[in-house]
């Protein structure tokens, strides 16, 4: 399981190309911005499209009012 980083913000470029290479070694992880309305829609991108395994929220780590 490769997990992305909060600090890297809410694209996972790393990860989605570890898991496309090495499908049968890696799933992925990613993290979703939980104050962005279209969220639901960057889900299904993520699983569909770029192969994650799952989303997590961290919203006390990105305060809506924090930029």
């Amino acid at each position: 399981m490769l997990v992305s980083p909060r600090q890297y913000g809410w694209e996972q470029p790393y990860i989605v190309d570890c898991i496309r290479r090495y499908p049968r070694l890696f799933v992925g992880h990613g993290l979703i911005d939980p104050h962005d309305p279209d969220n639901a829609k960057v889900l299904e991108r993520e699983v569909r499209r770029n192969g994650l395994a799952g989303m997590r929220l961290s919203p006390i780590y990105h305060p809506k009012n924090s930029g």
